[in-house]
């Protein structure tokens, strides 16, 4: 399961509780996209809106907040060659900010600890992907 199955479900789960589900426009296939160079796989245009959505505008934004917010150690390794280092959920609560946390979790209707469940589990594994040069790949072939 990537990430983006992964937001998926809770969605889908959040839905069957009777929570309101959010207005996320999803792909019915989401798979990496080649970018217009042809150099690796990029985001899924559904984890784009997604994040789009929740105001984080793209991975790299969540990438560059994560660093400044004291994981850059871990950031580098995803970016990088070789193993991803493991993240705590409560150091991506710290990096990424109980408020833009709330938000997040408001605007696609699922609970911040599964968030932060979801993100410890998958981001790792979705930067090293989008990253295949060290850089994010994003959609339209542009590097971050």
């Amino acid at each position: 399961m990537n990430i983006f199955e992964a937001i998926t479900a809770a969605l889908h789960q959040a839905g069957q509780h009777g929570q309101q589900q959010p207005p996320v426009q999803r792909q019915s296939a989401p798979q990496p996209q080649a970018n217009q160079a042809g150099s690796g796989p990029a985001i899924p245009m559904s984890l784009q809106d997604i994040l789009n959505q929740a105001g984080f505008g793209n991975l790299t934004v969540i990438v560059d907040k994560l660093s400044k917010g004291g994981l850059e150690e871990h950031v580098k390794s995803w970016l990088g060659q070789g193993d991803n280092l493991p993240v705590e959920k409560e150091d991506l609560r710290h990096a990424l900010g109980d408020q833009d946390l709330q938000r997040f979790a408001q605007k696609i209707g699922i609970p911040p600890e599964k968030i932060l469940d979801i993100l410890q589990k998958h981001l790792p594994e979705t930067v090293d992907k989008a990253s295949p040069s060290g850089q994010i790949v994003h959609p339209y072939g542009q590097t971050h």
